[in-house]
């Protein structure tokens, strides 16, 4: 007797998931280096803090003089945002961490066609987006970076919704 595979055989995985995948990879090994090389370094010396506080300054003014006075409250508070992040360096750093390893859990569960993989990847962008609300009030978040995390974000989750039909 022949038994008969009901299921069918599963279609070969989508190349443009792939791609995807290796991106996520690239960009989350980016992160994870970067990460070492920050325990690594260190928080930084007051010293360090005060140059990135001239030059962000340099930056206010700059923009004060051509005019661009919608810019100085946002570099204002990356000013802050500077502050308050090497004030809590290694938990930022711990944090970081744990989001990439959600990502490449995520990505590495959607090469192998499994569906949730997908609804992980959206919890790990919905907190690299939110990632600096752990350590600084909202409002001294600038807008700008929230934004522009949260559409490259939006991106990848739509591209990534593309193979859902292929995932189980």
């Amino acid at each position: 007797m022949q038994t008969v595979d009901t299921i069918g055989e599963r279609p070969k995985r989508p190349v443009f998931l792939l791609v995807l995948c290796i991106l996520t990879f690239v960009r989350i090994g980016f992160g994870v280096m970067d990460g070492f090389l920050g325990l690594a370094a260190g928080p930084d010396s007051p010293q360090d803090l005060d140059k990135a506080q001239v030059e962000l300054n340099k930056q206010i003014d700059e923009f004060e003089k051509q005019g661009m006075d919608d810019w100085v409250p946002t570099v204002k508070k990356l000013q802050n945002m500077v502050i308050v992040m090497n004030n809590n360096y290694y938990a930022v750093i711990a944090l970081a961490f744990f989001i990439y390893a959600i990502g490449v859990t995520a990505a590495i569960m959607m090469l192998r066609g499994r569906k949730l993989g997908f609804h992980l990847y959206i919890i790990y962008t919905l907190l690299s987006v939110c990632d600096y609300y752990f350590f600084i009030s909202p409002s001294m978040v600038p807008t700008v970076v929230i934004v522009l995390s949260a559409l490259t974000g939006a991106l990848f989750i739509g591209l990534y919704a593309i193979n859902l039909k292929w995932m189980r």
